[in-house]
Formats: C-alpha cells, structure tokens, sequence
C-alpha cells in the first residue's frame, strides 16, 4: 500500500454532505475511494468520517466509539441505497496465521495482529448493527474491491 495523506478538493461540491475545507484522507486507499466518490454517477451523496458508532473493543477490552470512515447515497439499479463504509487494507480484514515457531518478534507481531482483528471485528458489528437499525447496509471495501462504485 502507498502511504498517503492529506486534504481531498472535491470537484462535484455539491455532493459531499460536511465541510468541504475539512475532507481528510488517512490513506491512498481513502483517497482512491474519495475520487471515486466524488465523480461516480451512481454516488448521489457522500461524507467521510460522519458518525460516531460506540462499541465495545474486544480486543482491548473495554467501551470506545468508532469513526466510520465514510457514508454515501448511492443509486443501484434505480433504488437509493445508504451506505457505510469502512476502507482497510485486506490483509486487515482476515484473521492472522498463527507461526509454525514463535520466536519473541513473531510472538509479539502475531499477538498485536490478532489483538487489532478482533478490535476491528467488534467494530464492524457495531457499524453493521448500527446501519441496520436505521435500515442501511455497511461494507468493508477493500484494494481487492476498491472500485465497487465505478
């Protein structure tokens, strides 16, 4: 993955719902999906990092809020769908593979990756539990699926 950082300058001002001076991304990954966004047809609204979703972190084992890094409004086969989405690298979304021998390095790499998939997995059912209660869906789009709304 590319590492990258900085401000997004819509284009198409007029579908990004939030402060269009304040439009963050964290990654390549988040900017590719921004642009996407942005000069997609089929998106018709979109906001980055728009909710506060609280979860309880199993990993870490206690409460804390997830940012959800996007929401948008999409037309699909003539039907407005909501959306969040959460933009990670796919390496992030599966369990880790446990090594055949544990040294103190890949003990202490394989426990920080297991740890960090089971925090993402508390919030991921947070955001999922969170879209259907408002009858939304939620997806983990990742550089495998990255252009899913071109």
């Amino acid at each position: 993955m590319i590492f990258k950082q900085g401000y997004f300058k819509p284009v198409n001002v007029e579908k990004y719902v939030g402060n269009i001076d304040n439009i963050y991304y964290r990654s390549s990954y988040e900017y590719r999906f921004m642009t996407i966004c942005d000069k997609s047809e089929k998106v018709l609204k979109w906001s980055s990092e728009p909710f506060r979703i609280p979860y309880y972190d199993e990993g870490n084992k206690k409460k804390r809020e997830y940012v959800v890094d996007f929401w948008v409004e999409v037309l699909i086969n003539n039907i407005i769908k909501k959306i969040l989405i959460e933009i990670k690298p796919y390496v992030q979304t599966i369990a880790p593979i446990q090594p055949q021998k544990f040294t103190k390095k890949s003990r202490d790499r394989f426990l920080g990756e297991a740890k960090t998939f089971m925090t993402n997995g508390s919030k991921w059912k947070a955001a999922n539990e969170y879209a259907k209660k408002l009858g939304w869906d939620f997806f983990i789009i990742t550089e495998k699926n990255l252009n899913i709304l071109k």
